[in-house]
């Protein structure tokens, strides 16, 4: 199990402290989100009774209930978890196991700190498989200090009139909240930070790739360019927590930037684009990007958005765009809460000069970085395409390469005649290895596109058919493997049926396949992002898939021409070819090594010269012939 997946890895792997959640993407997990399906059941311990408010030093028990069974981990901002399974000092915290996943209901007691004075916070994150997102729910207690237990008092807690009996003392020293709102840090300054001074007047700035980025944490937004042509200014209370940023490109194209779930992808994603026209007119929008066929129109742009004060500005060859952002905006499906001491997944995205095309991205790149500190990390969005290139090769190796031969094989079987290999006839081994071979990386391939792509896949309705196909084809082949090891003996009455069967699956397999790889490359070239080459994908394909089938086409020529030139059978070279199409070229040359083993029999020669000379003594010599003519 991934530790992206586990709380308990997450915690042993990431956490910091006793209190610490994911809050931001961890693998292939999207950033934390509300649990809405989880619920909350708090009662007094030892009465069983419901409760809405807590009194320090008392004993309580707190259910939450899944609706699906998950790993999760709970921890309390006061007070301490009595029957923990976890084993660290944390005792604040719980997690279920790795070995176990929690079903209808996870119970945990706990004894509430006899100094708590604030509202007592439950939180829990769960994830119910690698893939789920890490959802995160949370329950808030009133505490009373008037009721706190009387052993309270003795430990110099808070007291009151409590008349419920003590059940432990608890811990004195209170616990920070776990999950904070946000709140305005330390001042920093470039010189405390992982990043450079900005000349548009934020706090910090780094450099990646062809961009800059600038930005500002919990202040004002500065005064400059872009932030001049905003149609609404960052009227924000920086005490809230609020993130002004610029992004500045090199070219005089549009720029695109984006807080996404994982940086190394275009989408899921919230970008925000601007760009100026040669007009002179400028445009700037955001946007939610939920594939790559997305249509950033500007009638379908975010509204209400998570962004405000937008601007757009264009000045010595370089476009920048800016806007700024609450760090806490439910608008944001991608980062409701934006965390200003944690890695923040990025991307970007800029055209050329004078290119306002923004779907086709000239450069981008991928960014991880803490707000905060300034430390960062650029990701490659090549990794996708890394990715998509190789499904695709394993695929054309498959079924361009390594199956079509193997197919080929039986039909040319004469070539090999009746020679063995470990008790088998070479043809048949050679067919076997290279199918094996050809389905171990189709089916590589198959597993891995759904493992990398597991999203609605890109190219629309070709993408969809892609696809399908490549399910319908997996199906298809999966029957011929199966077929092949349960065939009919070759003397059985289904032996036909099956060979046709087998036969005609196999082609349609084949031209399905030949289908779908090209839907691929199609796909691959019409995407804007990337516009995979024909030539590079095409040309290979082509030449050896055409070499494939001209040399199935030269044997099958070969193969008649032999057949007319072979010596004559007893029933002449016209019944050789209708035997060899009956039977096989196989069965035919048998036939003929079987008449050729005849004609060297010694009792079929001495018969065969006997009849001859009885036959040449019944009819007269030519010299006879002429003579009796001649006396006529």
């Amino acid at each position: 199990m991934s530790c992206h997946a586990n709380p308990e890895d997450w915690v042993y792997a990431k956490a910091t402290d006793c209190f610490m959640h994911p809050s931001g993407v961890e693998g292939r997990h999207r950033a934390p989100s509300d649990d809405i399906e989880a619920s909350f059941n708090l009662v007094h311990q030892s009465t069983g009774n419901s409760i809405s408010t807590v009194c320090p030093g008392d004993n309580y028990s707190v259910t939450v209930n899944f609706p699906s069974t998950s790993y999760a981990m709970m921890t309390l901002n006061y007070g301490i978890i009595n029957d923990r399974q976890e084993t660290s000092s944390c005792l604040n915290r719980d997690i279920t196991p790795e070995t176990t996943r929690e079903t209808l209901g996870w119970t945990r007691s706990f004894t509430l700190a006899c100094n708590a004075t604030e509202n007592v916070v439950v939180q829990v994150t769960r994830a119910a498989s690698q893939r789920d997102a890490f959802l995160f729910t949370t329950v808030t207690l009133a505490v009373d200090p008037s009721c706190a237990l009387a052993t309270c008092s003795s430990t110099g807690g808070q007291t009151g009139g409590s008349t419920k009996e003590p059940q432990s003392n608890g811990p004195q020293t209170p616990l920070k909240p776990a999950r904070p709102p946000p709140s305005s840090p330390p001042e920093p300054t470039p010189a405390t930070l992982a990043c450079e001074g900005s000349s548009l007047g934020y706090m910090c700035s780094r450099a990646f790739g062809d961009v800059r980025l600038h930005w500002t944490l919990n202040d004002t937004a500065p005064a400059n360019d872009c932030t001049g042509t905003a149609q609404e200014s960052a009227s924000m209370d920086p005490a809230e927590g609020v993130l002004h940023m610029a992004v500045e490109s090199v070219t005089t194209g549009y720029v695109g930037f984006s807080f996404s779930e994982d940086s190394a992808y275009m989408y899921p994603s919230e970008a925000v684009v601007g760009w100026v026209a040669p007009d002179g007119s400028a445009t700037v929008a955001s946007w939610y990007v939920s594939s790559y066929d997305s249509i950033l129109g500007l009638g379908n742009t975010l509204l209400p958005s998570w962004a405000q004060a937008m601007g757009v500005s264009q000045a010595n060859g370089a476009t920048t765009i800016c806007f700024s952002r609450m760090l806490t905006d439910i608008n944001s499906q991608i980062y409701p809460t934006l965390p200003s001491d944690a890695a923040v997944q990025m991307g970007w995205a800029i055209g050329q000069n004078g290119q306002i095309d923004y779907e086709v991205h000239v450069r981008q790149g991928g960014i991880v970085m803490n707000l905060g500190s300034g430390s960062a990390e650029e990701t490659s969005t090549s990794n996708r395409e890394k990715a998509i290139n190789i499904h695709g090769i394993l695929m054309a190796v498959a079924w361009i390469f390594l199956l079509p031969l193997g197919s080929i094989i039986p039909r040319h079987r004469w070539l090999l005649q009746d020679r063995k290999l470990w008790g088998i006839h070479v043809w048949m081994r050679l067919h076997q290895w290279l199918q094996l071979a050809g389905m171990a990386l189709f089916i590589a391939g198959f597993v891995y596109a759904f493992y990398e792509f597991p999203e609605t896949p890109m190219g629309g309705d070709v993408g969809a058919a892609h696809k399908w196909l490549g399910i319908i084809v997996m199906a298809m082949a999966g029957l011929q493997v199966v077929a092949a090891f349960v065939r009919p003996d070759p003397k059985a009455a289904m032996r036909k049926y099956w060979s046709l069967m087998h036969h005609y699956l196999g082609r349609l397999s084949l031209i399905s396949a030949w289908v779908t790889v090209y839907l691929g490359v199609y796909i691959y070239h019409e995407n804007p992002v990337y516009q995979a080459s024909y030539a590079q994908w095409m040309l290979p394909i082509v030449i050896v898939n055409g070499s494939i089938v001209a040399m199935d086409i030269a044997f099958t020529i070969h193969k008649r021409y032999a057949l007319k030139d072979a010596p004559p059978t007893e029933n002449g070279k016209a019944g050789m070819e209708k035997e060899a199409n009956v039977l096989d070229f196989k069965a035919a040359l048998e036939l003929q090594q079987q008449e050729a083993t005849q004609v060297l029999d010694p009792e079929r020669l001495i018969s065969s010269a006997s009849a001859r000379l009885s036959s040449r003594r019944q009819r007269p010599s030519a010299n006879e012939a002429r003579l009796s003519n001649s006396r006529i």
